[in-house]
């Protein structure tokens, strides 16, 4: 009997030691269960934040101004231009002109006037007239002929004439002359007359400054590009195209260069006499302005479009001639506007994504020239960064 007692006792103990094992078991289980339940919530919450989180931008745009300036080769030759060429003519003239000057400082001093005359013969007879024949004006004021000519009988002839005396007495206006050497009875049909005044009376005689030379160079250099656009201007319409010539692009070149007086003279008057060459293209203006109106509209940025053109501001140089390629090289410049074409890729999701507000006005404020104002909506609203997928990213372009 005792003997069984004692083996019911270790069979007690066995079977509480298997419950407590199979209780701490179980406990573990609970555990690894409760573990991966909220480990699955966790990434429930995130896929579902993730998912759920959305981020509008409202862009208000604004016009920016936009200009170009590129180089356009002008063809002179037969060749037929690419799509980034234009044809055109070159022309070319030489011009030599003569033209008198006086000095810009000096001493006034008295000198005889001058004057232009026609005279005039009613007498049956032609009257020859010598040089220094002397002429009277309606003033009393004697002047004298400076060369000899031949008044025909019934007609008329131009001649000049210089005041007897010098100083501003010579200066006369308009009217009559008589000739005191011709007989009485006919000096009412032999007369002359003037409708400009004579002058020159006084004079400035100064030495000739380097200064005086540059203006006057200058100043025939001017007038010979006027009377060499009228040549060249001839010269295109008897060629009869559409072609015209912009007297802002004529190149001058100064061939021969000559003063009738040296630096330091003293003089009243001097002659310079100029000789220049005159380069210049014509060409059919539409063809450079669609030709860089083109060059414009591709210039304009992703996502946006090219809205108005200043064409005021449509402007074309010759640069360099190049006679050995027949060609020439014309930089053309043009202006306009642009505005926001409210496409995708005005602006580029990706860049935006994961972006503080603090970093998105750093990145829009990059844009500024085309950006008038940017409004930010997180969503949930405890959001403080743009979405992380590019689709839950929503741009509105006013």
């Amino acid at each position: 009997m005792i003997k069984t007692k004692k083996s019911s006792k270790k069979t007690t103990l066995v079977k509480k030691k298997k419950v407590v094992k199979s209780k701490n078991i179980g406990f573990i289980y609970k555990v690894i269960a409760l573990s991966f339940v909220g480990i699955t919530l966790t990434l429930s919450l995130m896929i579902l934040f993730v998912s759920s989180a959305k981020t509008t931008i409202t862009i208000t745009t604004k016009d920016a101004d936009v200009n170009i300036e590129e180089n356009i080769e002008i063809l002179l030759g037969e060749a037929s231009p690419n799509e980034s060429q234009i044809s055109g003519q070159l022309l070319e003239t030489d011009i030599t002109l003569t033209e008198s000057f006086t000095v810009e400082q000096g001493d006034t001093k008295d000198a005889q006037a001058v004057g232009q005359i026609v005279i005039v013969n009613n007498y049956s007879k032609d009257q020859p007239l010598v040089a220094s024949t002397r002429f009277l004006s309606e003033d009393g004021v004697l002047f004298r002929l400076k060369d000899t000519v031949n008044a025909p009988s019934g007609g008329e002839v131009a001649a000049e004439i210089y005041a007897d005396e010098p100083g501003i007495s010579g200066e006369v206006g308009p009217g009559k002359f008589t000739i005191p050497g011709l007989w009485a009875g006919l000096q009412d049909q032999i007369y002359a007359t003037s409708t400009d005044p004579t002058s020159g009376g006084t004079q400035v005689v100064g030495e000739l400054k380097e200064t005086d030379v540059v203006i006057a160079v200058e100043t025939i250099k001017a007038k010979a590009m006027e009377e060499g656009l009228a040549k060249l201007n001839l010269e295109l319409a008897e060629s009869n195209n559409s072609y015209k010539i912009n007297s802002q692009l004529i190149l001058q070149e100064v061939i021969e260069q000559k003063s009738s007086a040296a630096i330091g003279e003293e003089v009243n008057k001097f002659e310079i006499t100029l000789k220049s060459k005159l380069i210049t293209i014509a060409i059919d203006e539409n063809e450079i302005f669609e030709l860089i109106k083109t060059k414009l509209a591709n210039s304009a940025p992703d996502g946006f479009k090219l809205i108005e053109i200043n064409q005021e501001s449509f402007a074309y140089l010759l640069e360099n001639y190049n006679s050995e390629n027949d060609k020439i090289i014309a930089k053309a410049s043009l202006s306009g506007k642009i505005s926001a074409d409210n496409k995708e890729s005005f602006i580029d999701k990706t860049e935006l994504i994961g972006l503080t507000q603090v970093e998105l006005d750093n990145y829009f404020a990059e844009k500024s020239d085309s950006i008038s104002s940017v409004n930010y909506h997180f969503s949930p609203f405890w959001l403080k960064h743009v979405a992380t997928n590019e689709r839950r990213i929503k741009i509105i372009i006013d």
